[in-house]
């Protein structure tokens, strides 16, 4: 495994792990107020845009979005490098939070105090846009992930995988605690964000 991580890719994984550990493990008083309530709530602040993004619900939620951000930053940000992936990292975690407040107060229009219940914490958005970035880069890329035994192209395995949000997401269900359109909206930026730079590629900067 190696650890020489870019720059970013290192800095990010290091932010969300101490953001844990001080606002989750050791002072979670405060890191209540961190993670992003729906706007003009009683609650929210504007600077839990930027901070819910270092926040995570449990050990596992912070260690998959981690895995993922280790699996496919590195690559993204090379090919990238450090200043728009940046971009492209925060630009996917703002997309997240936008469709998922659209998505909630379509749902509860006639119900506007259930948005002063929503809460959402979690780098996922900005993960996803990184993924649906490496799905672009690397369409046909094999990858492995547990329980398939066989490697599946980046583009189909990526792309699945947003559909099952999709779905999961219209589905609705009360007991899914999973802010599963913030997953689509940071990987819809990603992939569009992706394909412009791409397609521009050869512009001087």
């Amino acid at each position: 495994m190696d650890f020489n991580l870019p720059p970013i890719t290192k800095k990010l994984l290091i932010a969300n792990v101490v953001m844990y550990v001080l606002f989750v493990v050791l002072l979670p008083n405060i890191g209540s107020y961190l993670a992003l309530y729906f706007p003009f709530t009683d609650n929210f602040a504007f600077y839990q845009i930027i901070t819910h993004m270092f926040m995570h619900g449990s050990p596992m939620h912070l260690f998959f979005n981690m895995f993922a951000l280790y699996t496919f930053g590195s690559m993204v940000e090379q090919y990238l490098k450090e200043r728009k992936y940046a971009i492209l990292y925060f630009a996917s975690g703002f997309g997240a939070l936008i469709l998922q407040f659209i998505f909630l107060f379509a749902t509860n229009y006639n119900h506007i105090e259930n948005l002063n219940l929503f809460v959402m914490v979690g780098a996922s958005g900005a993960v996803f846009g990184v993924a649906a970035a490496f799905a672009v880069m690397y369409p046909n890329l094999p990858l492995m992930i547990m329980f398939i035994p066989i490697p599946i192209k980046a583009k189909y395995l990526i792309g699945g995988y947003m559909i099952l949000e999709i779905l999961l997401g219209l589905r609705n269900s009360p007991t899914d605690f999973v802010a599963h359109f913030a997953h689509v909206g940071g990987g819809i930026v990603g992939f569009f964000l992706t394909r412009y730079w791409m397609k521009n590629r050869f512009r001087i900067d």
